[in-house]
């Protein structure tokens, strides 16, 4: 049984649940990564594990390809979710892939990622660590749908990929993705990256 604490973070909402050992320790089977999910297809997530990333509602993962001005490729990963009627985006930069596994740097926070079970089109459980300190880490966990809900086969699925992981006996939070939760009032705000400012300056040019 892990014991876990929460570490506060500017405020109660920004938590992140730690708990014994270190990365790449666990006994973990990864079925696949993100950019082999379905042509990298936006997955809405049903469920998280409170972390100090998020902090919102109408929460959605988003992995992406873009194309660098040398004519190179990389990935990123996009979290998106609704903070008081306010759309923030959270753009991670993937830097390495290991045995499946994905190394995720989210503007100075970096965390290793596995997708621990999906069928590609309708369900997936990630799984997310971060070293912190004196034989410590910080633990990610969500369950993710292509739609706003799991059917009870799937959620089913997803909850018997939990046991025997990390992920086992920590506090699940459910994501509302109700019309309140999702309703934006127009403004984007911090915390987008800078290749997001640069292509807004791209297109205001091409204006």
């Amino acid at each position: 049984m892990y014991i876990f604490i929460f570490l506060a973070f500017l405020s109660s909402a920004y938590a992140q649940i730690i708990v014994s050992g270190t990365c790449g320790n666990e006994t973990i089977n990864t079925d696949t990564d993100f950019f082999n999910m379905t042509a990298l297809a936006t997955w809405q997530e049903v469920q998280r594990i409170t972390n100090q990333l998020e902090v919102g509602q109408c929460s959605s993962i988003t992995p992406r390809q873009r194309t660098n001005t040398n004519n190179t490729s990389s990935d990123m990963l996009i979290i998106r979710e609704v903070v008081n009627g306010t759309a923030r985006y959270l753009n991670g930069s993937v830097s390495a892939y290991l045995n499946k596994k994905i190394t995720v740097n989210f503007t100075g926070v970096v965390i290793y990622l596995r997708v621990l079970i999906t069928d590609s089109t309708n369900y997936a459980l990630v799984y997310g660590c971060r070293d912190v300190a004196n034989n410590t880490k910080a633990v990610y966990g969500w369950k993710l749908s292509r739609s706003t809900t799991l059917s009870s086969s799937d959620l089913a699925t997803v909850n018997a990929a939990v046991d025997g992981t990390d992920l086992q006996n920590l506090p699940w939070t459910t994501v509302s993705h109700s019309g309140e939760s999702c309703k934006v009032n127009s403004a984007v705000t911090s915390k987008m990256s800078i290749l997001l400012s640069i292509l807004a300056a791209i297109f205001a040019m091409v204006k």
